[in-house]
């Protein structure tokens, strides 16, 4: 339901305003062109894991089944500023999650992109990179990361140890493919929508818990650990 939605909301900000768009003709005479522009994004990040049922920690299903997916999801809302250079997309932006507890990321970001215009709309597909900082985790209780109440540990072979995790081992690398398309507002402004689809490397913590605690206590009842995102963007640009 809830990607329907964003599918809907995306396409909508791409094409409902091609009349206007037309009515707008902006410059488009071939040459290497500089802009900038700010606006907002919504993107969920999604943990999912595949289980072999039978194992040591995951009981039967009395109903025949032989394994279950486990899918977790954290959506964020917030702003960012972006640099572009006609076939790259820079930018910088930050958000925060309330579910269930608090979180605060900042996201740095490399896109290649290859624009082609179809009337006065241009489009383009989004090739790239992305890295998440995380600045601030809080539980339900207000507790912060790393404080007396809020602290997690790495475990060794389902062991844990005594090496406590730091925030910075939350942060995470992300590959990015996604669409865009600019409608023209005028010759120097134009309103910009953006879908990207992400797939992370899995950060130190999340590398740890299901390699080296999961997989390693009962081999045969993990089948996979991914950590996929679906980003929504909306900004205003200006070109100089």
């Amino acid at each position: 339901m809830k990607n329907g939605l964003f599918v809907t909301i995306l396409f909508v900000a791409l094409f409902s305003n091609t009349v206007f768009a037309q009515e707008n003709t902006p410059e488009d005479d071939g040459r290497f062109r500089l802009s900038m522009g700010l606006g907002f994004h919504w993107y969920s990040n999604y943990h999912a894991n595949k289980s072999v049922l039978g194992g040591k920690y995951v009981y039967t299903d009395t109903g025949g089944a032989t394994s279950y997916t486990t899918i977790n999801d954290q959506s964020f809302f917030g702003g960012y500023l972006f640099f572009d250079a006609t076939y790259v997309e820079a930018s910088i932006g930050l958000s925060s999650s309330k579910s269930g507890g608090s979180q605060t990321d900042m996201q740095f970001s490399l896109l290649g992109k290859y624009p082609f215009s179809v009337g006065s709309v241009v489009f383009f597909p989004m090739l790239g990179v992305e890295y998440n900082m995380i600045l601030a985790k809080e539980n339900g209780y207000g507790d912060k990361f790393g404080t007396q109440y809020y602290s997690w540990y790495f475990y060794d072979d389902g062991t844990e140890t005594s090496e406590k995790v730091d925030i910075s081992d939350l942060n995470t690398f992300w590959f990015k493919l996604g669409v865009g398309s600019d409608i023209p507002l005028s010759n120097k402004i134009y309103l910009r929508g953006e879908y990207l689809f992400g797939l992370a490397i899995l950060s130190r913590v999340d590398e740890n818990d299901y390699k080296e605690y999961y997989a390693s206590s009962d081999p045969e009842s993990y089948d996979y650990y991914i950590n996929y995102s679906q980003t929504v963007k909306f900004s205003l640009g200006f070109k100089f």
